[in-house]
């Protein structure tokens, strides 16, 4: 019933399709990169977008409007499927952000309440940063949306997004985990870091300062810091507890370090607090801890 298969001939088979001998490698032509970087693909000027047609000092503005926070911007490492990271603005009124005054950050009487600053859900007996957002967060401002959008608005603006805004980790992992997926170009465009270390003391894991002299070794690799403020946490307040959280950060030639002392158990001194002790309240009597 079908017509018959045509056979191939040899002649054009060979052609196309050239034998090679047993073990040997087919070499292929190497691409002239042009005095380009290959592994960099080239930024399109994309004169066709009406955006790009305006000038770069409206772009600029445009670009501030979007990508510097209104305040502190928190960076949570939470290693979900989809998201490695986190980050969520801040949510403490300016006269609760203690960390930002010299004074009320070393003052017994404050505590630092940032938990509240991002979604927690329970997670192996544990409240943790939420790994996905609700629909609703889905809606709020999306700015790395749009700073993935293309190259060219990713070249004009990754600068800005790291230098312009002050950034807050809470926990420490999350420090240590950002050199596995941001490049050296980009940890140093960081400008302003508050870092909360781990919580330090008798009932600590053996290996908390082992680890907190990783997370300062990662702290080395923000070389252009202008402002750096480590919240150092001691379990009792007690001096070894300080000097084993201090320490590490003294040994790193950091190019700009500012500490305070936050203790997560207050205990209260008989007959109250020492006079000149706290830097805001000049007495010696002793309260209840303030927010």
């Amino acid at each position: 019933m079908g017509g018959k298969r045509k056979r191939k001939n040899n002649t054009q088979q060979n052609a196309k399709s050239p034998k090679r001998a047993r073990g040997q490698r087919t070499v292929h032509p190497k691409p002239t990169n042009q005095g380009k970087n290959p592994k960099e693909p080239e930024i399109c000027h994309q004169p066709q977008s009406l955006f790009f047609q305006l000038p770069r000092e409206i772009r600029e503005m445009i670009y501030r409007e979007i990508f510097i926070a209104p305040t502190t911007v928190h960076i949570a490492y939470v290693a979900g499927r989809k998201r490695t990271f986190r980050s969520f603005l801040c949510k403490l009124p300016e006269e609760q952000r203690i960390e930002k005054d010299p004074e009320k950050r070393n003052c017994p009487r404050y505590k630092i309440k940032h938990y509240n600053c991002s979604p927690r859900i329970k997670r192996n007996d544990r409240l943790q940063v939420a790994s996905c957002p609700k629909p609703a967060e889905m809606q709020c401002t999306r700015a790395l949306a749009f700073l993935r959008s293309c190259r060219k608005v990713y070249s004009e603006a990754i600068d800005m997004l790291y230098q312009e805004n002050e950034f807050y980790i809470e926990n420490p992992r999350t420090l240590l985990e950002l050199p596995n997926y941001l490049p050296q170009s980009q940890l140093r465009l960081f400008r302003h870091l508050y870092l909360e270390s781990p919580v330090y003391g008798d009932y600590s894991a053996d290996d908390c300062l082992e680890r907190w002299e990783e997370v300062v070794g990662a702290l080395t690799r923000l070389d252009r810091l202008e402002s750096l403020v480590v919240i150092i946490r001691p379990m009792f307040g007690l001096t070894w507890e300080r000097e084993g959280l201090i320490k590490p950060l003294k040994n790193a030639n950091l190019p700009v370090l500012d500490i305070a002392s936050k203790t997560q158990v207050q205990m209260n001194p008989v007959g109250g607090l020492c006079p000149g002790l706290c830097p805001v309240h000049k007495s010696s009597s002793l309260v209840s801890n303030q927010g």
